[in-house]
């Protein structure tokens, strides 16, 4: 994707725009998830092909692109608290593993009898196995657990993007509504339809550090207009000047005596 004009006159002002904002953003995520993909495809690459390993470490490579473009999506989403409208929360569940020898396994005495029956029960399944170094059986259950990972929610014009938060972070959204999600699918895209790498890193340069104003497009607009006022104003201030002295040669001559060469 080309780079509009009106981005980098914008940016050669010290100006970034809402759309500006969000074609960045967007751009950053995007690729992060191209990345995040590629690593997946390496990964399941070596857990199928027993031959293959990546002997010019392109997984590092990935891993290292990928938290870039995500540490400046945030680093920029911090700069557009005002496009934050709420919070969300993602269930997902997890299995985890409990051995007779732990304190834990006698508490769940009725949730394995649940399982065993047919009943609703947080164990999803038990068995056991023999344990060579002790020379003994041991049991053990699968417990199924709930967890939530928090997101927070920014929403532009066109485009709205996802920013992790820890729980504990939470206390100081308090203002905000938390939505329940049940999945969160991502998907990367086509370089050719993001904006440049070389221009998203100087608008991120030019928010993070030489600290830019993010502002809406009418803001935007009205500013370029008094500019082009102002330049009309002083050409026509120019031209009245020139008239007025084609037209009063005293005048031109007293200025021109004044005015010493160098």
């Amino acid at each position: 994707m080309k780079t509009p004009k009106e981005y980098t006159d914008n940016l050669k002002k010290g100006i970034v725009t809402d759309a500006m904002m969000q074609d960045v953003l967007y751009s950053y995520s995007k690729r992060a998830k191209n990345y995040r993909d590629r690593i997946r495809d390496l990964q399941d690459k070596a857990r199928w092909n027993p031959h293959w390993y990546d002997k010019y470490g392109e997984t590092e490579k990935c891993e290292l692109k990928r938290d870039e473009y995500y540490m400046k999506k945030g680093d920029l989403l911090k700069h557009c608290d005002e496009k934050l409208t709420a919070v969300h929360r993602l269930t997902f569940w997890r299995k985890r593993r409990v051995y007779d020898y732990e304190a834990e396994y006698d508490k769940l005495e009725q949730e394995r009898k649940n399982y065993e029956h047919g009943k609703e029960s947080k164990v999803v399944h038990t068995n056991s196995y023999y344990d060579r170094d002790q020379q003994m059986m041991v049991d053990f259950c699968d417990i199924r657990e709930k967890h939530y990972r928090y997101f927070l929610y920014y929403e532009f014009e066109c485009r709205s993007f996802h920013s992790p938060i820890e729980r504990k972070d939470l206390d100081q959204r308090r203002g905000l509504e938390v939505i329940d999600l049940d999945e969160l699918t991502t998907y990367g895209e086509d370089i050719a339809d993001l904006l440049p790498v070389p221009f998203c890193d100087k608008v991120w340069m030019q928010v993070t550090s030489k600290g830019a104003e993010v502002v809406d497009e009418l803001k935007a607009q009205h500013e370029a207009e008094r500019e082009a006022a102002e330049k009309e104003a002083m050409d026509l201030m120019c031209k009245g000047l020139q008239k007025q002295l084609d037209n009063d040669p005293e005048l031109r001559a007293e200025l021109e005596g004044k005015v010493k060469p160098w």
